[in-house]
């Protein structure tokens, strides 16, 4: 049986403030590279957000986590994640649907957050129909064309 809207957007809130409450309760940068999932991209190259997001999940070669935090009280503008990773990495982020306000929407996403929060670091992410395909996750592996050929030629060899 579907939620209604009210119990869909409780359970969205209630996970998202178990989110939050990482960033307020400091957690080193080390604990969120076990917690926080790689970054995502769409079809356009944009980096894919859910609303409330306050980490930067981009990773390095090293698979460092960028240490930026969005003070959650002040999240949109230019102390916005979005803002970041435009000017901070150069990247764009996928504008929101409105359809992301829709239950089904809320539900997947409060059980995103309530994955990492249990550092399930989960690979999916909440879509609706109407968004762009998932281009590619962001790993420190080889998933690049060139580096698959060579791994696979060097276990022909």
């Amino acid at each position: 049986m579907a939620r209604r809207h009210g119990q869909a957007q409780r359970l969205f809130n209630d996970s998202l403030r178990r989110y939050l409450e990482l960033g307020a309760s400091g957690q080193p940068v080390n604990r969120l590279e076990l917690l926080l999932p790689h970054v995502q991209f769409n079809e356009n190259g944009e980096v894919i957000l859910l609303p409330g997001e306050i980490f930067c999940r981009i990773r390095d070669d090293n698979n460092d986590i960028c240490p930026f935090v969005v003070d959650y009280r002040r999240r949109h503008g230019k102390g916005g994640i979005r803002y970041h990773y435009r000017y901070a990495h150069n990247l764009p982020a996928e504008k929101r649907k409105l359809t992301h306000r829709y239950n089904h929407f809320l539900e997947k996403a409060a059980r995103w957050y309530d994955e990492v929060v249990r550092a399930k670091m989960p690979l999916w992410l909440p879509r609706d129909a109407t968004d762009s395909p998932i281009l590619h996750i962001s790993f420190p592996l080889f998933l690049d064309d060139e580096a698959n050929e060579e791994s696979n030629q060097d276990g022909n060899s």
